[in-house]
């Protein structure tokens, strides 16, 4: 998708290749990657915190509960 100033890509995952030393249970392992991400415009490297909550369940808490605000 091209935006004003850049490009967003949409894309799914269908295979992956990792050494082990990476992995837990067989599935890629975010505390044992460390990746690190690059923001712009400020130019700053963030590295990945913990777990925060599972993504539907939670999200649907989240979504709801941000309609009966309004």
């Amino acid at each position: 998708m091209e935006l004003p100033t850049n490009y967003f890509l949409i894309g799914e995952i269908v295979n992956f290749y990792s050494e082990e030393q990476f992995l837990a249970d067989g599935k890629p392992d975010i505390a044992k990657i460390k990746p690190s991400l690059l923001t712009m415009p400020d130019n700053k490297f963030w590295a990945i915190g913990e777990c925060v909550g599972k993504a539907w369940s939670h999200g649907v808490a989240m979504r709801d509960r941000l309609k009966s605000d309004t």
